[in-house]
């Protein structure tokens, strides 16, 4: 039942996102940004994110593929290295959330971006947002709260002396948020790789052009760099 649902969800989303490339596709503005280099993410923030998903990626992969594919959970090194990297995703998460907490918080500046729907849905430009639109700060919440609820529920699924009914449930738990938290991580590469081109280099290099800057995230004061 399991694998049903996470293959119809995985091909819904996708669907969803190969339909709003085929009729939206990348926003205007994609290209020629010019002026000064301006400071976005420092290292620190950087790293923390670059590790987040390389534990991602292994947590994942471990976790759905022998799911997926024998309909059982991991066994061998497989569990080791899902229960490794899956500790080590939950802690940069938690490191996130020091980072980040301040600038995802919502305040009434997002109302128009959400009403917009940040223009994801129209070739009109972005709507004003500060240094992280609402986009950003919803995703940043969800990934809280799923990295919470799947660390959560895997301990307690693994507990022993506790009862098999609460051991079924932490599994069930443990199963659909981490396919909520895959399905995400997909919807947020779409966005930062195609739908908001500039996104990623940001995230690589630390800086983006002060045009960048005053499209997407015109309420955003950024220093030169």
């Amino acid at each position: 039942m399991y694998r049903t649902v996470a293959c119809v969800a995985t091909a819904g989303v996708l669907a969803v996102l190969l339909t709003h490339y085929l009729c939206v596709g990348r926003r205007r503005g994609r290209s020629g940004f010019v002026g000064d280099a301006v400071h976005r993410y420092g290292l620190v923030e950087r790293l923390v994110h670059a590790g987040s998903l390389a534990a991602f990626a292994a947590a994942a992969a471990t976790g759905f593929w022998p799911v997926l594919v024998r309909g059982a959970g991991p066994s061998g090194w497989a569990k080791l290295v899902h229960a490794g990297a899956g500790g080590l995703l939950a802690f940069l998460v938690a490191v996130m959330g020091l980072l980040w907490a301040l600038d995802a918080t919502f305040t009434h500046t997002d109302w128009p971006w959400l009403r917009a729907l940040g223009g994801h849905f129209s070739r009109t430009g972005p709507p004003p947002a500060g240094r992280f639109d609402p986009g950003q700060k919803a995703f940043f919440w969800a990934t809280l709260g799923l990295a919470f609820a799947t660390l959560l529920s895997g301990v307690l699924r693994v507990s022993y002396g506790l009862p098999l009914e609460v051991q079924r449930c932490a599994l069930v738990i443990h199963q659909h948020a981490a396919l909520a938290f895959v399905l995400c991580i997909v919807v947020h590469g779409y966005v930062m790789m195609i739908a908001k081109p500039g996104a990623l280099s940001a995230m690589v290099s630390g800086r983006v052009r002060r045009t960048w800057a005053e499209r997407y995230h015109s309420l955003w004061r950024p220093r030169s760099k």
